[in-house]
C-alpha cells in the first residue's frame, strides 16, 4: 500500500489551450465587427432624421403643388443623348394639356449624384423652338445621376425627376 504522507507529482494539464480558443474566436468576432464599424462610420451617411423631418414638414404644399401640376396636363419628354466620354446633351420636348408644343417657357435641370454629396450642378437649357429645350452638360463623374427638370411658364411650374446614367 502507498505511503499517503509522500506526496504525489500533480497529474499533467491537458486542455489548457481551450480558454485561448475562446479568447481567440471572440478576438476574431471584435475584429470582424471593428472593420465593418470603420466601414460604415466612412461611407455614405444615406438618409438622415433631419431630412425626413424637412421633407415631412412641408407634405401639405407638396400634395397642393403636385394637385396643381396635374391640373396643368403637361408632358415632357426627355432624352439624353451621349457627346463623349462623361459629356452630353439633355433634350426636353415640353407640350401642353392639348399636346402643343410648350413655347415661351423656362427650364432648368439640377443635377444630383444619389451616392454622393457635393456633386451637385445645375443648368440651364435653351430654348430650340417647338416646345423644345436643350443644354450640353459635362459631368464630373461617370454612372447613375438624378436629374430633378423644372419648367415654368407665367405662373405655372412643372417638375419631374428622371434618372440617367452616364457611362464613362
Amino acid at each position: 500500500m502507498p505511503d499517503p504522507s509522500v506526496a504525489r507529482p500533480a497529474p499533467a494539464r491537458r486542455g489548457g489551450w481551450i480558454p485561448w480558443a475562446f479568447v481567440g474566436g471572440f478576438g476574431v468576432v471584435v475584429a470582424a465587427n471593428a472593420a465593418l464599424v470603420a466601414f460604415a462610420l466612412s461611407s455614405w451617411t444615406g438618409i438622415t432624421a433631419e431630412g425626413v423631418f424637412r421633407q415631412q414638414a412641408g407634405f401639405n404644399a407638396t400634395l397642393a403643388q403636385a394637385r396643381a401640376q396635374a391640373g396643368l396636363g403637361w408632358t415632357l419628354a426627355v432624352r439624353y443623348e451621349e457627346t463623349g466620354a462623361r459629356e452630353g446633351r439633355l433634350l426636353v420636348e415640353a407640350a401642353d394639356a392639348g399636346g402643343r408644343a410648350l413655347a415661351g417657357a423656362t427650364v432648368a435641370a439640377a443635377f444630383r449624384r444619389p451616392t454622393a454629396d457635393g456633386l451637385d450642378f445645375p443648368a440651364a437649357l435653351a430654348p430650340r423652338g417647338s416646345g423644345a429645350y436643350a443644354a450640353d452638360i459635362a459631368f464630373p463623374l461617370p454612372g447613375q445621376w438624378d436629374v430633378e427638370l423644372t419648367v415654368t411658364r407665367g405662373a405655372d411650374t412643372y417638375r419631374t425627376l428622371r434618372r440617367l446614367h452616364v457611362p464613362g
